[in-house]
């Protein structure tokens, strides 16, 4: 599909559908719009619209966060299929499901921090630290300190700090 001029692109122009979960700008200045029917990638640069669903090597239709690495990996999550690392340039998807519960859980957000560590807040089971670099991934949940296991948001500030948000404890602040 052509990105032309629309100002209001909808099903004809290309897309998988109408209703969209998240938006997230990629280094590159790709629009990825997740949804019910997995991401469409707006290339305003080629005009161009890129579809992923599980017929393109998602594991799951449903995309409930995206967040991309210093390698420009897009990390997709989604709704109890764990997390899909998407290379754009490989056209390869990389699958992260059975990392400690993963794929019993709803990806609400994640966020990469300045060690390029990938931080994963879930529905239930707290927080993920995956460090591909080393290879490890460490868990936080309430029995580790934090608040409560269901946490909602994840925000990087000024100082690096990371604050972690939870549904009935408040926020918890992790030092850079």
């Amino acid at each position: 599909p052509d990105l032309k001029t629309y100002k209001n692109l909808k099903i004809k122009n290309g897309l998988s559908g109408s209703g969209f979960i998240r938006t997230f700008e990629d280094s590159s200045g790709r629009v990825w719009l997740s949804s019910s029917n997995g991401v469409d990638i707006l290339d305003f640069k080629e005009k161009k619209i890129k579809r992923l669903g599980t017929s393109q090597g998602l594991s799951s239709p449903f995309i409930i966060s995206l967040a991309e690495n210093r390698s420009g990996d897009i990390f997709a999550g989604t709704l109890k299929k764990g997390i899909d690392i998407i290379n754009f340039q490989k056209e390869t998807i990389q699958h992260l499901d059975s990392v400690q519960g993963l794929e019993k859980c709803l990806i609400f957000n994640m966020l990469n921090d300045d060690e390029d560590r990938m931080w994963i807040a879930t529905d239930s089971l707290g927080i993920f630290i995956l460090n591909r670099t080393k290879d490890s991934i460490t868990h936080v949940g309430s029995r580790e300190g934090l608040g409560d296991d269901a946490t909602w948001f994840l925000y990087k500030d000024d100082q690096h700090q990371i604050y972690v948000g939870t549904t009935t404890a408040g926020f918890n602040i992790f030092p850079s």
